[in-house]
């Protein structure tokens, strides 16, 4: 899909239309797996909720009044982590706290507002980890939204009509809605670039400033990756179309993970489909968001000197520095990281 515009530009939806009159793209529904994470990240981010707010990493035991115990991906998880490096490696227990501050009913707007409609019955507190079912084509045009900044438009599949050489339909510019603020758009943008640079979808990288999320459901029954650049968005499912079967031992993969099969065809799509288009990056809007649930204070004091008062000792004020939007202040195990490096098992995420 362009985002600007939302035209589709191109569908893959099964291996032959004349064998099988059933478009996966269009009308298949599976599982978003983390590829929903970023609906929730959005809802977070909107509720003042900062990225690099550090967050416990062990699974709770209530969420939003319902008792719900759940696994990090492979049992990876511990300590604590920040919103933006559990982004990037997919860690449910980060997640699953900020669904206790959310509840469904925001992350289901949220996820409205941007295209993908969640059934009554999948509003739960597991729609955070992706047990929502989703269309290919919803999950494209709800990214797109991010890309374009905001603003959301309906895919769209006809640019004209003409009938004997009479034009009947032409659909010149077509109108979009502002789903989410610019400010919003642009930072969810910022922590999906990470995904892709450091974090599950290394395979996905283009060379040029992009983002996305990977997904991978339960048992390798369906694995997802979403991504996009400002000119292009592109949804990639992979599982068995006639039945939810796991994934294992495909083409020498023993699983097969968004990571995967799923990034690797993105990378390879989006590098001819937008060969010879200059790369460009999003900027960051003028207006930015303000959050109320914020990083922790640095570790070192910033000493004030009150002017016009000699004599008087420097005030230490604590946490008068505020950190930049990388996680210099995230906290695993208990020790701080440096801006921009993750932990060493980043190598062993494999969603």
């Amino acid at each position: 899909m362009v985002p600007s515009t939302g035209a589709v530009q191109a569908v893959v939806g099964g291996h032959d239309w004349r064998n099988g009159h059933f478009n996966l793209a269009l009308q298949g529904i599976r599982q978003a797996g983390s590829a929903f994470k970023p609906f929730v990240l959005a809802s977070a981010l909107e509720n003042g909720i900062s990225p690099d707010s550090v967050w416990d990493t062990q699974p709770p035991a209530r969420v939003c009044n319902r008792k719900w115990d759940f696994s990090n991906y492979e049992g990876e998880g511990g300590g604590q982590q920040s919103v933006r490096v559990a982004t990037w490696l997919s860690i449910n227990g980060v997640y699953g706290r900020l669904m206790d501050q959310l509840c469904m009913q925001k992350v289901t707007e949220m996820a409205r507002r941007l295209g993908v409609q969640v059934r009554p019955g999948d509003q739960v507190p597991a729609m955070a980890l992706g047990a929502a079912i989703v269309h290919p084509i919803d999950m494209a045009a709800a990214y797109a939204t991010f890309a374009d900044m905001g603003v959301h438009h309906n895919p769209n599949f006809v640019t004209r009509v003409v009938r004997h050489g009479q034009l009947l339909f032409e659909n010149t510019s077509p109108t979009g809605e502002q789903a989410v603020p610019p400010a919003l758009a642009y930072e969810v943008n910022d922590v999906l670039k990470g995904v892709i640079d450091h974090g599950t979808a290394q395979a996905a990288q283009l060379g040029r400033p992009a983002a996305g999320k990977t997904g991978t459901t339960q048992n390798y029954k369906d694995a997802w990756f979403v991504g996009y650049t400002p000119q292009l968005a592109t949804a990639v499912w992979m599982g068995y179309p006639k039945d939810e079967q796991p994934m294992l031992n495909v083409d020498g993969v023993p699983r097969v993970f968004g990571g995967s099969f799923p990034a690797r065809i993105w990378h390879d799509f989006m590098q001819q489909a937008l060969a010879g288009v200059p790369p460009t990056d999003w900027q960051r809007p003028q207006e930015q968001l303000q959050y109320t649930v914020l990083p922790p204070p640095p570790t070192t004091t910033t000493q004030t000197t009150v002017p016009g008062q000699p004599g008087v000792p420097p005030t230490t004020v604590p946490g008068q520095t505020i950190p930049p939007p990388v996680p210099p202040s995230t906290v695993v195990q208990g020790a701080p990281l440096e801006p921009r490096r993750l932990p060493a098992r980043l190598s062993h995420q494999r969603e």
